[in-house]
């Protein structure tokens, strides 16, 4: 006889979870495949949710192209797949040679190729850069920046970072010479006031570029519950990594978040990404940073989820001055700005937000890091 057990994490006995589900759409329990509109918010509640094997739930991005949040006041089991993947790039139209690959919610699209020999870089934080006519890069993640297009190819270094808050999808890849990049992996939060089982398999892969198009980043995933189990597959991978140009098309890979008080050991196992594990935390719905201000100037509204996606105009001097703005976060509470250079660094500078009901927080960032083309990004960190 062979006995298996699950991995106690922090106590011999499930705590309550609070989803913050209404159960105001009653029970996801779909008999055919089905895309499923993102409302505004991104927030879906839910009674209990039951994909059952060989049906696939994708979704319909919303306008502002937030993540989707699926909120359950009873069990989730996922036996077929829940899917917020990224797509490759499609044929051209106008003044496209090829449009970039769409995201999933949350993600950033690939870049799209011009005619006449112009390439465009990937959407999202860390968008991977273009290039005219050798490669474009692949999109960054949680777990590795961006590179700019290359010939050769650029090689993108590792930056392992910890789970932080709001979660955001990969970016897309660049295009380069008539390909376009394909769309970064969306991001999907589920939680449940009872138990979350995985024995099909949830999905936030980057879409394949072009054959010279960078490929999206890999999305993110974070269940919350007071158990996960089963025997499924949470899949964050980027694309086609080994074939792309010593892996600098290749979008980086994404994050596996597991909240629970129990986690079947198998199921880690069966993780193909980078994943952190840790008791259940806050949903924290109302959470949310964004920048306000680079060098006195207000970003464009893509940067309303903290990201500032077009390149960064920084005065003379020696540093500029960026402000962050917090809402639903404690006074006090560290706030992260990334900086992405076009080079693929990913650079990190800390500082506390302050005042109440919404609270700033003031960084001086070196001149040098922000010069040329610079992506942006504001978070908050969680344990």
């Amino acid at each position: 006889m062979v006995l298996t057990e699950a991995i106690t994490l922090w106590a011999p006995l499930l705590m309550a979870v609070d989803s913050g589900s209404t159960g105001a759409l009653g029970a996801l329990q779909p008999t055919a495949d089905t895309v499923i509109a993102v409302p505004a918010d991104g927030v879906l509640h839910y009674t209990h949710i039951k994909i059952p094997a060989g049906i696939t739930v994708s979704f319909a991005r919303n306008a502002a192209n937030t993540g989707v949040v699926l909120l359950a006041t009873e069990a989730v089991v996922i036996s077929g797949i829940l899917d917020v993947s990224g797509a490759g790039p499609t044929g051209g139209v106008g003044a496209f040679a090829a449009v970039g690959g769409l995201a999933g919610p949350g993600g950033g699209d690939g870049g799209s190729a011009l005619v006449g020999g112009g390439a465009l870089s990937g959407l999202g934080a860390a968008g991977g850069g273009s290039h005219a006519t050798c490669r474009g890069a692949g999109g960054g993640s949680w777990i590795r920046a961006s590179g700019a297009g290359a010939c050769p190819c650029a090689v993108i270094p590792e930056d392992v970072t910890g789970f932080e808050l709001p979660l955001t999808g990969g970016s897309g890849g660049g295009a380069a010479d008539g390909d376009a990049g394909g769309g970064g992996g969306g991001f999907v939060v589920v939680a449940s006031n009872v138990s979350i089982r995985v024995e099909g398999a949830i999905r936030a892969r980057g879409g394949v570029g072009g054959p010279k198009g960078g490929s999206g980043g890999g999305g993110a995933v974070r269940l919350v519950a007071p158990l996960i189990d089963g025997a499924g597959e949470l899949d964050t991978r980027a694309p086609d990594c080994e074939a792309r140009c010593d892996a600098a098309t290749c979008g980086a890979p994404g994050l596996v978040r597991l909240e629970a008080d129990e986690v079947d050991p198998g199921l880690v196992g069966r993780i193909t990404a980078a994943f952190s594990v840790g008791p259940p935390g806050p949903i924290d719905l109302g959470r949310s940073v964004r920048i306000l201000s680079v060098a006195g100037q207000s970003p464009a509204a893509s940067a309303a989820h903290g990201h500032l996606l077009d390149p960064v105009a920084v005065n003379d001097g020696t540093s500029v001055a960026i402000l962050v703005e917090g809402r639903g976060i404690s006074a006090g509470a560290p706030v992260v700005l990334v900086v992405m250079p076009s080079d693929g660094r990913r650079l990190r500078y800390v500082a506390p937000c302050t005042g109440t009901p919404a609270c700033t927080a003031s960084f001086s960032v070196p001149r040098p890091a922000l010069s040329g083309a610079a992506a942006l990004q504001a978070l908050v960190e969680q344990p």
